[in-house]
């Protein structure tokens, strides 16, 4: 329960490294205190690749991944009834690998994204100051004629004037 309020304040990303970590550790200690090892283990290992690629920034996934890895490579020297790393290496390898091709496809879609944005973003910026510039031309050309100007809604309401109406 603490991780969820940990997560619910400005401080998520130690929430998700917090949850990442318990379940890589959870399974690499139960992995070490059992002596068969199943599907299971490897499952939930998996698990905590992806829930690092899918919640954490690229450097903490990177090392997850080594902190997974070393793990499966540690566990026949901590337990030696454990014998088969190999599988489970090469499965969460290439597993890593995918996601963090994953990652970095999802960060470029980002920038490229942001990148619209910015420039939609300059081009209203540069129409409203086009808009800007274009009325007080109107507002001074209208105030300097030497004619009265007047304008009116349908209903025959005045909108506006100019100074010389302003004055007669």
């Amino acid at each position: 329960f603490g991780l969820y309020f940990v997560s619910r304040t400005q401080h998520w990303q130690l929430s998700a490294i917090a949850l990442v970590a318990t379940t890589i550790l959870f399974t690499a200690v139960s992995n070490l205190t059992n002596t068969d090892t199943n599907n299971y283990s490897l499952t939930y290992l998996l698990f905590g690749v992806i829930l690092a690629a899918l919640i954490l920034p690229v450097r903490q996934t990177v090392i997850t991944v080594a902190v997974t890895v070393g793990i499966i490579a540690a566990a026949p020297h901590l337990n030696p009834a454990i014998t088969n790393v190999t599988g489970p290496m090469v499965i969460v390898s290439v597993t890593s690998a995918l996601m963090l091709l994953f990652i970095n496809h999802r960060n470029g879609l980002e920038r490229d994204r942001q990148a619209q944005l910015n420039t939609a973003l300059q081009q209203a910026r540069s129409a409203n100051d086009e808009l800007i510039q274009s009325k007080t031309l109107l507002t001074s050309v209208i105030d300097n004629l030497p004619q009265s100007v007047v304008w009116k809604d349908r209903q025959s309401r005045y909108l506006g004037m100019n100074e010389h109406f302003f004055r007669d």
